[in-house]
């Protein structure tokens, strides 16, 4: 079995949002997904994890048809939350949404781990939202947004610490050797010059050796790092980064 990585899927079909507003890689995106997913050499028993961004919609049940697209899609889906995900609420009642709906082959990752049997072994997979570097973040900020953003920030690296505890502790316990243990975000850690140091720390302090993030477009897709930063490689996964085409990551 596989594991495949995509983010910013930013589906609309119940209620359509133009996206080629955002660029000429966006006009018929939808199609496109499927096509990347279909062309990405993804089975039945494959896992895809979807680094946020997942649907526009302004509440859960408006997501219901994104849902349904989704689920069409070959592979089960780990479902991360990202900054334009607002239909997440709690991930007890998105939990409870998934199984009312019948969408059995997905998954909440929030404060938790998955185990998953690869062809290279059991791989953990952990990861959150994150957040940017909370001083700066893509432009000049206030007093006060820099102070809230510090504020997130500190929860999010919270809940990417519980993550990556939850599959050190199951392992410690259990006897269970994972072959790596993979982290998926959709914030960037590392962006150009910018870095989310206390992001970053958990990421070392964990033995993180790869790190899947969504997130970024356009211009700043550029700042996404080439090259191994601090010895963890860091891949952007962003839809339109990557022609929509899921990313095998083992």
């Amino acid at each position: 079995m596989s594991i495949f990585a995509v983010g910013d899927l930013h589906l609309s079909l119940s209620l359509p949002k133009p996206m080629d507003v955002f660029g000429g890689e966006w006009e018929g995106y939808v199609e496109k997904i499927r096509l990347g997913f279909a062309s990405a050499g993804i089975a039945a028993e494959d896992t895809v994890v979807l680094c946020g961004d997942i649907s526009w919609a302004m509440n859960i049940r408006e997501a219901l048809e994104d849902f349904r697209f989704i689920d069409a899609l070959p592979g089960k889906k780990i479902f991360l939350k990202g900054n334009h995900d607002y239909w997440f609420e709690t991930a007890a009642k998105t939990r409870r949404f998934f199984e009312e709906n019948s969408l059995a082959g997905f998954a909440i990752l929030n404060n938790n781990h998955y185990e998953i049997e690869t062809d290279a072994g059991l791989v953990a997979v952990c990861g959150t939202r994150g957040w940017l570097n909370p001083e700066t973040g893509t432009g000049k900020l206030t007093d006060e947004e820099i102070a809230l953003n510090i504020k997130v920030s500190a929860r999010e690296v919270i809940r990417l610490e519980n993550s990556l505890k939850s599959a050190s502790d199951h392992s410690a316990k259990t006897g269970v050797s994972f072959a790596e243990t993979l982290c998926f975000l959709h914030y960037p850690p590392v962006l150009g010059s910018d870095a989310n140091s206390e992001m970053i720390a958990v990421l070392h302090k964990y033995g993180i050796r790869r790190c899947y993030f969504g997130h970024v477009h356009g211009k700043h897709k550029k700042l996404a790092p080439r090259s191994p930063v601090g010895g963890i490689s860091y891949s952007l996964v962003s839809a339109d980064n990557i022609n929509f085409t899921p990313v095998r990551v083992i």
